[in-house]
């Protein structure tokens, strides 16, 4: 029986999912956008897809628009499962939306975080430093100025772009506070969004410290994550898929070397749809994200 998948917004992201639920199952996929096209419908038309029983909803529009959809979607389909691209700025929760529903923090499911997330329980560390350096005007084929990432308006910049390093700290050492951070546009992009994050921290329950820094104005990208601890010192590298780990001396790395990114997403659409949802990000988080999101950009 072919699955039925529903995409609010058709941008890069949109059309990233719908290719892959085209490739992962045998699927209809029904697009609601604002774009013209004779065979999406328009966002004054959801309620004509009530009767449609879709298997997964997918929220792909500008972050500031995320949590207006979800309310609006929840008003015709209470049940079904969402996927909202991520983040969802939600600062409490709202009756009705809570349930089954999930933000598309991807990372959690790569191989190298499991790994770490074992790594981090098995061993004791005192110290985590998190680095992604992109550069925006790589990101597209079009011209990056017009996109949302380049609009402060939109919902665009780099804390909420790369906000996947902000998630995976909880997913990996759980709840934590900020201790200082700066959050600006320092380079020459042709943006009015911030393209600099630079936060520490202190995790809640413990005295472990943490460091991220994020941009999108290097031409040299990394994404890294590097944990110290008593008689261990790891090293990850999320876009070589490889973990360093020297232990009282001792070297051991860990290769994942055929995997492919997409592989995530995929993982992610099966967890939900199979109702294994422990590893996603859910609205909890989300609020939580949120609040640390409004301390760093002094809100």
């Amino acid at each position: 029986m072919k699955k039925n998948f529903l995409i609010y917004g058709y941008g890069e992201i949109g059309k990233k999912h719908s290719r892959l639920l085209k490739k992962c199952f045998n699927s209809n996929v029904y697009i609601v956008s604002s774009r013209k096209n004779k065979n999406f419908f328009t966002p004054k038309d959801l309620k004509k897809l009530k009767s449609i029983k879709f298997h997964l909803i997918i929220i792909a529009n500008d972050t500031n628009l995320h949590l207006s959809t979800l309310i609006k979607i929840r008003q015709y389909f209470r049940s079904i499962p969402v996927l909202v691209e991520k983040p969802l700025l939600i600062t409490k929760k709202i009756n009705n939306i809570n349930n089954n529903v999930f933000i598309n923090f991807n990372l959690r499911v790569h191989p190298v975080i499991k790994k770490l997330k074992i790594l981090i329980e098995k061993n004791n560390f005192f110290y985590c430093n998190v680095i992604c350096n992109s550069f925006l005007p790589a990101w597209r084929k079009k011209n990056y100025r017009q996109f949302y990432s380049a609009s402060n308006k939109r919902g665009g910049g780099v804390l909420y772009d790369l906000s996947h390093e902000f998630d995976l700290i909880n997913f990996l050492f759980g709840k934590y506070i900020i201790l200082n951070s700066s959050n600006k546009k320092i380079s020459n992009l042709s943006i009015n969004s911030d393209d600099y994050v630079q936060a520490d921290g202190k995790f809640a329950k413990e005295k472990k410290y943490f460091n991220i820094m994020l941009s999108y104005f290097s031409r040299i990208q990394k994404r890294e994550i590097s944990l110290e601890g008593t008689n261990i010192s790891i090293h990850a590298c999320l876009l070589k898929n490889k973990i360093t780990i020297i232990k009282k001396n001792k070297k051991k790395i860990f290769n994942y070397k055929n995997f492919n990114i997409e592989t995530t997403f995929k993982d992610t659409y099966k967890h939900i749809l199979n109702k294994k949802n422990n590893l996603l990000c859910n609205v909890d988080d989300s609020i939580f994200l949120t609040n640390i999101f409004k301390t760093i950009k002094g809100k």
